[in-house]
């Protein structure tokens, strides 16, 4: 079955799929290929994520520690003194 050729389309040529040879089937890389993709976005979305919320938690442990020291400290019971 041969297309039929028209002007606009005159260098359309799609080549044969290669049967044999170092480039016959390359499905399993390309599989691994898409694999490793994930796996690299899934380990790079948790490091960022991880580094965001250590981000946030610095700041906010480093803001508590900004406070009015002149508070008079909270008594405790001292049992030295009997």
């Amino acid at each position: 079955i041969k297309e039929e050729i028209h002007d606009w389309d005159l260098f359309r040529y799609f080549p044969p799929k290669t049967k044999t040879g170092s480039s016959a089937d390359i499905s399993f890389y390309l599989n691994c290929l898409k694999a490793c993709k994930v796996f690299t976005y899934l380990i790079l979305f948790s490091l960022v994520l991880g580094c965001g919320v250590l981000a946030k938690a610095i700041v906010l442990l480093a803001a508590a520690q900004v406070s009015d020291r002149t508070k008079v400290p909270v008594e405790y019971c001292d049992y030295d003194e009997r």
